[in-house]
């Protein structure tokens, strides 16, 4: 490609080289107006005319990168980094304080299993790090309870002991569904039910009816943040002889 490095303008030379210095904005915008209005002889006008505009603006230097990252959903271990560019954003900024969205940047890092990941972004030598919260395939939540009256052994779920409501436990969020198994020895029956944020009630389990050693699934609520094994105003009753009773709920994505 051709190259301008000097300009005379009225008997004084211009040293443009890659900086166009000297030239002031509307000098610069005069002199490539010229050039595209000149009648060119030969087949050289157009190469002439690209080197002159990449002389008097030449690209500002890349000072730094900036990425912001809006995690949507649950990331594992085994999702790949280039996954993660969805809820990515990636802002190149110049010397001369302008700035701009970039695509072709690179990720570096691992995604280990139930921590807080830091992952680096790569473009044009610079580089920035964000963090991402990757999820266990499941997590365990437990909720306990305390039998509220005498232990009655006859093992018949419908007339055993009944449990009060349990405190409002934790959600983990981004998991589809919690899967509850039976592990005390005899049948559970009661309700359990999801509360949002703030606690207000979303709506009952399907069914807390849970015969000894199997495992009851429920779909979790879209916005559930707190779930209860009962109710306020029900109860829970099964066949206990020890306090406190623990139930597990895992959550999952199975």
């Amino acid at each position: 490609m051709s190259s301008i490095n000097n300009i005379i303008l009225d008997g004084t030379t211009y040293s443009i080289g890659g900086s166009g210095s000297g030239l002031t904005s509307d000098v610069k915008a005069a002199l490539l107006e010229c050039f595209e209005n000149v009648a060119w002889i030969g087949n050289d006008g157009q190469d002439y005319y690209d080197a002159l505009e990449a002389a008097l603006y030449p690209p500002a230097n890349l000072t730094s990168i900036s990425a912001v990252y809006t995690q949507s959903g649950a990331v594992y271990a085994t999702d790949t980094l280039d996954s993660l560019k969805t809820d990515l954003v990636v802002t190149a900024h110049y010397e001369d304080n302008t700035s701009e969205t970039v695509t072709t940047y690179t990720l570096s890092g691992t995604l280990v299993e139930g921590t807080t990941s830091t992952i680096t972004v790569t473009y044009s030598g610079k580089t920035t790090t964000f963090t991402v919260e990757v999820y266990a395939t499941y997590m365990d939540v437990t909720a306990t309870f305390n039998v509220a009256s005498t232990i009655i052994t006859d093992g018949v779920a419908s007339g055993n002991v009944s449990w009060t409501a349990t405190d409002y436990v934790s959600c983990p969020n981004a998991y589809a569904k919690v899967k509850i198994t039976n592990t005390i020895g005899s049948n559970i029956q009661g309700r359990g039910a999801w509360y949002d944020s703030t606690k207000t009630f979303i709506r009952n389990f399907a069914s807390l009816a849970i015969t000894s050693g199997s495992t009851l699934t429920e779909t979790v609520p879209n916005n559930a943040a707190y779930f209860r094994l009962c109710s306020n105003n029900d109860t829970i009753k099964a066949n206990a002889t020890t306090n406190p009773v623990s139930l597990t709920a895992r959550f999952t994505d199975d």
